[in-house]
């Protein structure tokens, strides 16, 4: 849980970069699939859970921020598309430890990219 209220303020802050609330909307979408997929130990759930996350992460991907952001944003978000694709692998192998292993990466992508934008600093 501590590591969601960083991820909301990142959606807060990231929501007035954006020209519409699309990045909001999906990024808030984002959270739940992604905490069931860290606590799931059922490939099939993960799966499940992988699919509504790609969805929103494929409708932030396209959104545009602050123009001095838009090349970290755009790298963060490539990366994460990455991540992605590689749990969706080692799912299909079969390797389930595998798949946590990458979304525990993608848990460190998001407190990277996070401190890059300055999430969750009292300004």
């Amino acid at each position: 849980m501590k590591r969601f209220l960083p991820c909301l303020t990142l959606l807060i802050a990231l929501a007035g970069c954006s020209s519409s609330n699309d990045l909001h909307d999906s990024m808030e979408e984002m959270k739940e699939p992604f905490k069931v997929m860290r606590e799931s130990g059922d490939a099939d759930q993960i799966k499940a859970e992988l699919a509504a996350f790609t969805k929103s992460v494929s409708v932030a991907k396209m959104q545009k921020v602050k123009p001095e952001d838009q090349s970290s944003f755009d790298e963060g978000m490539n990366k994460l598309t990455d991540l992605i694709a590689q749990v969706d692998a080692a799912l299909t192998a079969g390797n389930l430890e595998e798949a946590k292993n990458q979304l525990n990466q993608m848990a460190d992508l998001r407190k990277e990219y996070h401190d890059k934008f300055g999430v969750g600093k009292k300004n």
